[in-house]
């Protein structure tokens, strides 16, 4: 309805990803009312959607600017910097996790049984 007013007959599944855009940034944006809010922040992990992550660390990624990341942080859109610093650390961390659980360093990508492998001192097959 926001995006085509309330008339159905004007509404398209190609309308889809803006109007999960919306949602989103509808669903990140809005505060928990309680009595003690004051002392919490605007945003929290209990209603944090995918795309203000991914929002974040894409600009991250692409400009590694702080400044950038916190001004669309105070706009609504992204999460804050230091939000972005803790994931790319999560997924650092369990990367390595994965890595010295396989016992081999190979991207997380790859799928079971479509390549190959070979150690040093394994025989070449």
């Amino acid at each position: 309805m926001i995006l085509n007013g309330s008339n159905l007959k004007d509404q398209s599944k190609n309308d889809s990803q803006a109007t999960l855009t919306i949602g989103q940034t509808i669903v990140f944006n809005t505060k928990k009312r309680t009595s003690h809010s004051a002392d919490k922040p605007r945003h929290t992990l209990e209603r944090e959607p995918p795309l203000p992550i991914y929002i974040g660390m894409n600009v991250h990624a692409l400009s590694r600017s702080k400044t950038l990341i916190q001004q669309l942080f105070h706009m609504g859109i992204c999460i804050s910097y230091d939000r972005v610093m803790e994931v790319e650390d999560w997924i650092a961390t369990s990367s390595c996790e994965r890595f010295r659980e396989d016992g081999v360093v190979a991207p997380a990508c790859l799928r079971k049984e479509l390549f190959h492998s070979w150690r040093p001192g394994q025989p070449r097959s």
